[in-house]
């Protein structure tokens, strides 16, 4: 939301498939609880290209440096209130996400990475690893 700060953004301008594109992303500050979980909000700014076949999710990780995802949340792009098969071409949506982090994750750099996939069968249909975030 837009009472969250940001720290880091990036215009990555990648499609991930069946038309639909990131063209800017950000996280804000990651907040910690009394547990020591961390919360890291990730804002990604939609665009779809051409009118989609199927309600694809998308899956926003955490990778470590072996490839190891240490934190991931699945979700429509922008919520289960607006589906992507309700957008029409050229419609652009920024959709918020929160990566909660263990307090074991050490800190560090990671991979802030982002998957489309089918979910009636899994399959991806496009990725791309947006930028770096330090944890």
């Amino acid at each position: 939301p837009a009472y969250v700060s940001t720290v880091q953004a990036w215009s990555p301008e990648v499609e991930l498939g069946s038309g639909l594109h990131v063209d800017t992303a950000a996280v804000g500050e990651a907040a910690r609880d009394a547990d020591g979980m961390r919360y890291l909000p990730v804002r990604l700014d939609w665009r779809i290209a051409e009118q989609p076949a199927a309600d694809l999710k998308v899956s926003v990780r955490l990778v470590d440096a072996g490839g190891a995802t240490v934190s991931q949340t699945d979700d429509d792009p922008i919520g289960p209130l607006l589906p992507l098969t309700t957008w029409q071409p050229g419609d652009e949506k920024p959709g918020y996400f929160v990566l909660e982090i263990a307090p074991e994750v050490a800190p560090g750099q990671y991979t802030l990475a982002v998957q489309v996939y089918d979910p009636a069968s899994g399959a991806p249909v496009g990725g791309a690893e947006i930028g770096t975030v330090e944890i």
